[in-house]
This record gives structure tokens, C-alpha cells and sequence, in this order.
């Protein structure tokens, strides 16, 4: 369950950082609201037995602030958290 949220949290921040991106600037503050969300909730989901690869994803997500948002290493680590959730889903449903 915890999975499904940490997975929804992700998607709900990819959104709003392409709102972010696409000049709406409220979007950038629930941006990184949610981005602490995603944190949470992946932590939580690693806590309670998740996927493995859910440790790839949370690199990444720890990663992300390093880079300049829009540029190309911060989408490519936002692209390996995509992957890795997708990854974790089709694992816990296995």
C-alpha cells in the first residue's frame, strides 16, 4: 500500500514539476512539497519491505537537487525514478 503512495506521490510531483517548468510558478513550491512527500514515502515503503530497487530510486530522488531543474541530468535522474517505481510495482505485484 505504502508502495502504490510512494508511486502516486512521484507522479503527482513529475506533474507539477512540469508545471514548474512550463512557467507556472505556484507549481514550483508543491513541486518540492511534494518532492519531501516522495522521500517520505519511498523511505517508508523501503521500511516496511519494499523492493530493493526502491534504494536505486531514492539515490536518485537524493540525487535530483544537485542538478539544475530543466536540465538534462535533473530529468535523467527523474527518468531513473520513473523506471525504478514502475520497476518496484511490477516486482511487489509478482
Amino acid at each position: 500500500m505504502i508502495l502504490a503512495a510512494a508511486a502516486g506521490t512521484y507522479l503527482v510531483a513529475c506533474t507539477l514539476g512540469l508545471a514548474a517548468r512550463a512557467g507556472r510558478r505556484p507549481a514550483r513550491w508543491l513541486h518540492h512539497a511534494a518532492y519531501a512527500a516522495v522521500l517520505a514515502t519511498t523511505a517508508g515503503a523501503l521500511a516496511t519491505g519494499g523492493p530493493p530497487v526502491l534504494w536505486v530510486v531514492l539515490a536518485a530522488m537524493a540525487l535530483l537537487p544537485r542538478f539544475r531543474a530543466g536540465g538534462a541530468a535533473h530529468g535523467a535522474l527523474a527518468l531513473v525514478g520513473a523506471v525504478g517505481y514502475a520497476a518496484a510495482c511490477v516486482a511487489s505485484w509478482n
